[in-house]
Order: structure tokens, then C-alpha cells, then sequence
């Protein structure tokens, strides 16, 4: 393998690739992971490590959950989530959120801050030290920060993670933060690549997907159960397809096929096609 095809990078931002990584080396991907869960500073260093990547080659894969969406809704995060979405918008890119956030509903507004036990510590910046300290510096989270304000609150029964976030962030106005979470939401399906997940095994899964596809030039891929009315003529349609784009636009298309009792799975394939667009479509 050359230089040239080691220098290819996945870049995630709170996402597990472990399920992948075979495939990543075996194609000559290394994979670097940055936190997100973290302040406006680091994610201005992230958009900067995101605006190194080839727009070729390289990849970024990241998930917003609910803390995170509440922090880009903060003030003092609006510049940094700004710059991350433009540089992320320059490379080949999938950002998942969870299914219900995508509806506007966010758990935090109801759940209690204790529901989660001893799991509460992970929405903390104490405790992120640890985890980032692999691959990242702890001064980005050093909490003296002129931009950002935080405060130690006491432990007080019955509050909701959304109050006792705002109360961390100094931010009385709940609606207001709600609000500005939905927002962040729209704007991020606006100008991203926007996959929902329900556990983390959608991501995971929805990962591997992404990654093949864009390694193997995935143009289309198109679902038809067995059950369908017109399902051969479909199958006719697709092939078509392929024999124009081969024969007609002289570009190198590959067509697998996947068949199963429940249905067929047709994919389009092509690295030569000066545009590769990663859709999955139920017929």
C-alpha cells in the first residue's frame, strides 16, 4: 500500500467505529475521534481538524445526542457550531440523531437528573478529562473560560437533566433553551447529512453502511419486498439504469444484487461517476 492511499482519514465526533475499522484498514483509513460533549474552544479546534481533511478521500461520521444539542444551543457555542457545520458541509459526511430529538421531543425535559444513577457523571466535564485524554488535550476543558461560565451546582432531588444543565450554565429560561434545541436540530438537518438512530447499534450499523459506501462508490441502493406488486419490472428498471449509464454515458457501473425470501436489495456502484450520492430507497 502507498503513502498516498495511507493518507486517508475518518474523522468521528462522538461515534464508535470499532464495527468498522477492519474495513478502514483494510482500505488504508486511519480514524481519529474528537469529543463533542465538550467547550465552544475545543469545538473550534475540531472544525479546524475537520478543514485539514482531503475532500476526496476523507470522511466524517458524528452523533449530536441531547446534552450535545443543548450545549450548540448555548450563546456561547453559536460562532463554533457555525464554523463546524460549514467545514463538516466540505467533506463526504453523516451526523445522526436520535429519532425522537428529530421530532422535536427531548427526553431531558422530563427525565430526572438521578434516573441514570451513577451514569449521571458522564454529562459532566469532569468526567471527560479522562475519556479525551487519549487523543486530546486536557486544557480543553479547563472550565476558567471567559466565554463560557460554568458553576458546580449541589445535588438537589427531583430536578430534570435540562434544569440541572441550565442551572450548570447559568441559563434560567427552560422554554427558551427547548427553543433553541429544536433549532439547532433544524439547522443541522438543513445543512447535513442527517441519519436517525434509536440505540446505538442504528450508529454502529449505519456507520459500517456509510463507510462501505463511500469506499466502494455506492450511487444507489434500492429495497423491494418480495411481496410488492411490479417487483420484476423494478428489477428491469434498475438494470436499465445501469446499461444507460454504462453504455450510453460510458461510466462504469456495477449492479449486486441481494436476494432473500423478504426481498431484494439492488445496488449501484461506481467510482468513476463524478458524483457519488449514498440513497436508500424502499419501493
Amino acid at each position: 500500500m502507498s503513502d498516498e492511499e495511507m493518507l486517508k482519514t475518518v474523522l468521528t465526533l462522538d461515534v464508535s467505529i470499532a464495527s468498522v475499522e477492519p474495513i478502514l484498514k483494510s482500505r488504508g483509513y486511519k480514524f481519529v475521534s474528537r469529543i463533542l460533549q465538550s467547550k465552544p474552544e475545543n469545538w473550534k479546534k475540531i472544525a479546524n481538524a475537520v478543514e485539514s481533511l482531503n475532500l476526496d478521500t476523507d470522511l466524517v461520521v458524528g452523533k449530536f445526542t441531547e446534552y450535545t444539542i443543548f450545549l450548540a444551543a448555548l450563546p456561547a457555542y453559536e460562532k463554533a457550531l457555525e464554523r463546524l457545520i460549514k467545514q463538516v458541509q466540505r467533506v463526504g459526511h453523516v451526523v445522526y440523531i436520535y429519532e425522537a430529538n428529530l421530532d422535536g421531543k427531548f427526553s431531558c425535559e422530563t427525565n430526572k437528573a438521578s434516573y441514570y444513577g451513577s451514569q449521571d457523571r458522564h454529562e459532566d466535564f469532569s468526567s471527560l478529562i479522562e475519556k479525551a485524554s487519549e487523543n486530546q488535550h486536557d486544557e480543553l476543558f479547563d472550565t476558567n473560560s471567559e466565554e463560557l461560565k460554568i458553576v458546580d451546582m449541589p445535588q438537589i432531588p427531583d430536578v430534570t437533566f435540562l434544569q440541572k444543565w441550565c442551572s450548570r450554565y447559568i441559563f434560567d429560561d427552560h422554554s427558551d433553551v427547548l427553543g433553541r434545541m429544536s433549532r439547532v436540530v433544524e439547522k443541522l438537518t438543513k445543512e447535513l447529512t442527517v441519519a436517525p438512530y434509536r440505540v446505538l447499534t442504528d450508529v454502529e450499523l449505519g456507520t459500517a453502511a456509510f463507510v462501505e459506501a463511500r469506499i466502494r462508490g455506492l450511487v444507489l441502493r434500492v429495497y423491494v419486498p418480495s411481496e410488492r406488486l411490479w417487483s420484476a419490472e423494478v428489477e428491469k428498471m434498475v438494470r436499465l439504469f445501469q446499461e444507460y449509464a454504462s453504455s450510453v454515458q460510458g461510466v462504469d457501473v456495477q449492479l449486486v444484487q441481494e436476494h432473500t425470501d423478504i426481498g431484494s436489495i439492488y445496488s449501484l456502484y461506481s467510482m468513476s461517476s463524478a458524483m457519488v450520492i449514498f440513497q436508500f430507497v424502499r419501493c
